[in-house]
């Protein structure tokens, strides 16, 4: 299978404790400064855009150390280097080597918001799901990387809920269109779990 992660750790991790995972997929939206980083090995800041995907909205990951302390051998010396560079400086260069294990570990690629809104509705109209913007940059990576990864399957991890967007999912699909299978419920812990265990299969 590949995995297709708008934040890469969790799937990383799994990949190294054994998840039959044989590429990983980062997309990320305009501000692309971690697809470049995947890409060329060079970690540069830009100047942010703002976008209908805010979590995407950087140019320097909260989280970047944790993946560059397995690339650099769990050597937290180079990472303290390599981090302190960028911060100085605002890029940061692999070497050569780093750079090589880098293209076989994950394959960056960006989405612009032309492409977000039309995954967001061929996906709805195909299966009546609605996708959050940042897990749709997840899926139109994929289904844009469709030919290099082949015919494995392509699982995508998402990290937000459609309903936190409501407003662009009415001026996309149409007003009045609620997440598949919404419903109210109270908000004591009974009702949850009740709900729970009566709905999911």
């Amino acid at each position: 299978a590949h995995a297709v992660r708008v934040g890469r750790q969790g799937a990383g991790g799994g990949q190294r404790m054994g998840l039959p995972i044989s590429r990983l997929v980062l997309a990320t939206n305009e501000n692309d400064i971690l697809a470049r980083f995947f890409e060329t090995g060079i970690y540069k800041r830009g100047t942010v855009r703002y976008t209908e995907s805010p979590s995407m909205d950087i140019q320097s990951a909260s989280n970047l150390e944790r993946f560059l302390y397995y690339l650099f051998d769990e050597d937290g010396e180079q990472v303290s280097w390599f981090v302190k560079r960028f911060h100085a400086r605002g890029e940061a260069h692999l070497t050569p080597a780093h750079r090589d294990h880098l293209n076989d570990a994950i394959r960056g690629m960006r989405v612009d918001g032309a492409e977000m809104r039309a995954t967001i509705k061929s996906v709805h109209d195909q299966c009546g799901y609605i996708l959050d913007p940042h897990s749709a940059i997840g899926v139109a990576a994929a289904n844009k990387l469709a030919s290099e990864l082949g015919p494995a399957p392509k699982v995508c991890l998402a990290t937000a809920h459609p309903a936190k967007f409501q407003r662009r999912f009415s001026r996309l699909l149409g007003s009045g269109r609620r997440t598949r299978g919404s419903r109210p419920l109270q908000t004591e812990k009974g009702a949850l779990l009740k709900f729970l265990l009566t709905s999911i299969p």
